[in-house]
């Protein structure tokens, strides 16, 4: 698969960064780039990282973020299952 030169993130600006991400990684996704390439152009296109400060807490965030976006793209009529119960005591 060839893969086109990545836009840039500023072409997705939305309300938010996080908004801005996923919006990024969607367009990422469907053309083709793999989770590492994605990663990558994230943590250098991203502007700011203040809720998101760290290693620890970026790399969570990153996963989320394209773990999300891949949900959205593998069930494109926008069902996504259902979070399972857990039998915790309320």
């Amino acid at each position: 698969m060839c893969l086109s030169s990545p836009s840039s993130r500023f072409r997705y600006l939305r309300a938010t960064e996080s908004e801005t991400d996923f919006a990024y990684v969607l367009a990422l996704l469907r053309r083709g780039y793999s989770e590492h390439a994605i990663r990558s152009l994230l943590i250098a296109q991203r502007t700011s990282w203040d809720h998101h400060q760290g290693e620890r807490r970026q790399n969570p965030y990153i996963n989320r973020t394209i773990a999300k976006a891949k949900t959205i793209i593998q069930n494109p009529s926008g069902q996504i299952a259902p979070k399972m119960q857990t039998n915790r005591p309320t």
